[in-house]
């Protein structure tokens, strides 16, 4: 970034000697440089690097992403590598380590001028690693703080390389800091053009989104906005903080309070050594003053032109929703002095008001939700009152048949329509239809769309629907019974009753006595642990049932669940054995646990097996295949249903647990880490175990 030249005119009278301000190196100024510049240290040094990464790049006219390394617990290091234009090692010496030494002075497309950006590490560590690519020479240097805490460099290694020219800053991050530094990046990156490639954890980068923008602003949206002007400047977001200025009129100042990010081009504002704030000098005032008044001035054009295209009041009231009181109600402080018209008619608010009529000729109905918990169960309401939005669909009700499945079906096929958007007008006089138009405030040749060319479900409802000679009906489907309140568990569907199913009577949502909750969990997790996958589950009310129990493709869920278990610990099914492994591993792990007071988990055990060669190692201790698959493929999970109805061989599980304790042991011997699986991810001890296994010098446990 270009920095503004100081050409001072001096007029000395009477001096008799001269003496220029001078900066002593110590470790005391280095460290006001380094270290205290940063409020957010963390959020700097990712700041600073990328920034210089993004200008490499440019300079390298290289479009491809740099790299990040976040830190992780068997990674724990930080790193990012740019892929750009790289530094000799009289650049390293001269002016990587050369405080306010830049480069990049002289053009406005780069971002960096101060010759600060690259000491960040300093803030946080004192030593990192820097290696350069440049020319085919990989040279590694090691950047630390000296016995009198001044910043020095040195050479480690030099190398001939064919990788691509750039430069990796390499430091060791506490485990403390790993989210911090994963939390930065969130907040960095939102305004980059161009977003890195980050390894070592999974990092979403959402970027900054607006309700409405043009070349040089954008009024943020209101997922993700907090209010106040930011200017953004070169990937950099900044804050306008302590900014005034008493010459904007009322209306332009109102910007200064609303959401709305302003893009500088780089140079167009001074900013603070740290890159945390903006410096306002007199020529930024005046940069971000221009910008203030143009953007003004284009959010007034843009809204009065949007007026002026308005067709009809309708529209215009429309439009009046979108700004006063919908995702842009921030800037209507901004069009303040616009007078909201259309045709010489004030418009005054963006409601279509129907109470004033002066003949009844119509009524104006719409659906509402009974409760907010469930998104099928609506009622009809007349209203007198209509907000004018552009998703509003009117229908002429020209038939009374079917009019909520009509409504249910014109809901579901379209995922952006929703139940207040929706409304049916009953002609009660014969200039119904006119009198509702004129009222609407749209054209006289508008046409209503017909109620009965709206498509519907044709059902069979046996408790309160709408009666059919066909086979459909709506009644309840399962959908969660974690959930302790029994309505929760339920959804409306509709289902043909020749396609058959699995039905459990209920009564306002229970069965029986029991909730959702306490009747289907445990039966539920048995069928899982099983190996059954669970069929759809419909509750159906008494009539229903009735119903369902003379059709041969229906059945009981009591009657299916218990056929399922029934088919499962039948004597010739192997159960037996199974439970005889089941409870020697469990025993083995109580031995374990009181040997060495650490025990290993079975779920990480299939997690490890699938990704290293514990599989292997398990193979090499025991000739049991099924003692191999048990562990490794954790099958020692308890099932209730069994283990309370089959028991177990006590001679042979006390065999058993004794040969799968030896293999608990010299696993861990192998793996201690294996003792802590609960407090660590399955991928990092998945790593450590390769770790383990291409350091080790035996390649299986021995005795």
């Amino acid at each position: 970034m270009i920095t503004a030249a100081t050409n001072n005119t001096v007029e000395r009278v009477g001096t008799s000697s001269e003496q220029v301000f001078k900066i002593k190196a110590n470790a005391k100024a280095f460290k006001i440089l380094s270290s205290n510049l940063y409020t957010d240290k963390v959020t700097a040094i990712i700041r600073e690097l990328s920034c210089n990464a993004a200008d490499s790049h440019i300079q390298a006219n290289n479009p491809e992403p740099f790299l990040i390394h976040l830190p992780n617990n068997f990674e724990p290091w930080f790193s990012i590598r740019d892929y750009g234009v790289g530094l000799s090692d009289a650049s390293i010496y001269n002016i990587f380590t050369t405080y306010f030494e830049s480069t990049k002075t002289d053009s406005n497309d780069l971002i960096g001028c101060l010759g600060l950006g690259s000491k960040s590490p300093f803030s946080y560590t004192d030593n990192f690693i820097v290696t350069s690519f440049y020319n085919n020479v990989k040279s590694t240097y090691s950047a630390f703080e000296n016995e009198s805490g001044i910043p020095s460099i040195s050479r480690l290694s030099e190398e001939t390389t064919d990788e691509h020219n750039g430069v990796e800053i390499n430091f060791a991050v506490q485990r403390n800091d790993f989210y911090q530094f994963k939390d930065a990046c969130k907040s960095v990156f939102k305004y980059f053009k161009l977003l890195p490639k980050i390894v070592g954890c999974d990092v979403v980068i959402e970027k900054q989104t607006y309700a409405f923008n043009r070349t040089g602003w954008g009024v943020r949206s209101q997922s993700n906005y907090d209010s106040g002007v930011r200017v953004v400047m070169g990937n950099v977001c900044y804050k306008l903080q302590n900014y005034s200025d008493e010459t904007l009129t009322k209306s332009e100042r109102s910007i200064l309070e609303t959401p709305i990010d302003l893009f500088m081009n780089i140079g167009d504002v001074d900013v603070a050594a740290s890159r945390e704030s903006i410096s306002l000098d007199v020529a930024t005032k005046k940069n971000i003053r221009e910008k203030i008044v143009n953007t003004h001035k284009e959010i007034v054009s843009e809204v009065e032109t949007s007026l002026k295209t308005c067709n009809n009041m309708y529209e215009a009231k429309c439009f009046y929703n979108n700004i006063k009181n919908c995702e842009l109600s921030c800037i209507k402080t901004i069009i303040s002095n616009i007078k909201f018209e259309f045709d010489g008619t004030s418009v005054e608010n963006g409601v279509v008001n129907f109470s004033q009529k002066t003949q009844s000729t119509y009524e104006v109905y719409q659906f509402q939700k009974k409760g907010w918990r469930s998104k099928s169960k609506y009622r009809t309401i007349k209203t007198d009152y209509i907000k004018a939005v552009s998703k509003n669909e009117y229908f002429l009700l020209d038939s009374t048949r079917c009019i909520k499945p009509r409504f249910i079906k014109w809901l579901e096929t379209n995922a952006t329509r929703e139940a207040e958007n929706f409304f049916y007008i009953n002609v009660t006089g014969s200039t119904g239809k006119e009198d509702f138009i004129t009222a609407l405030g749209v054209e006289n040749n508008y046409n209503l769309n017909s109620f009965s060319t709206l498509p519907y479900d044709k059902v069979t409802s046996i408790s309160n629907g709408y009666k059919n000679p066909k086979t459909k009906c709506q009644i309840l489907e399962l959908v969660d019974a974690r959930y302790h309140k029994a309505i929760d568990s339920w959804v409306e569907t509709t289902v043909d009753l020749n396609d058959g199913g699995v039905y459990i009577p209920i009564s306002h949502y229970k069965i029986g006595n029991d909730t959702p909750h306490v009747y289907f969990e445990e039966k539920l997790n048995t069928l899982k642990e099983i190996g059954v996958t669970t069929t759809k589950i419909y509750g159906v009310k008494e009539k229903l049932v009735k119903n369902l129990a003379n059709k041969p493709n229906w059945i009981n869920f009591d009657v299916w669940y218990n056929a399922k278990v029934t088919d499962f610990i039948k004597p010739d099914s192997g159960i037996v054995e199974r439970v005889n492994y089941y409870t020697a591993v469990e025993k083995a792990k109580e031995l374990l646990y009181s040997h060495t007071q650490h025990g290993i988990e079975g779920y990480y055990l299939k997690q490890f097996a699938e990704k290293t060669q514990l599989y292997k190692v398990i193979k090499m201790e025991t000739e049991d295949q099924k003692i191999v698959d048990l562990i490794a493929n954790n099958q020692t999970e308890p099932i209730k249903i069994i283990i309370n109805n089959v028991k177990p061989d006590a001679v042979v599980v006390e065999k058993l647990s004794k040969v799968i304790f030896n293999i608990f042991v010299k696993i861990l011997d192998r793996y201690p880490m294996l003792a802590y699986s609960n407090h660590i991810t399955v991928n990092h001890l998945s790593d450590y175990i390769e770790l383990v296994n291409s350091c080790s010098v035996t390649k299986v446990l021995t005795n």
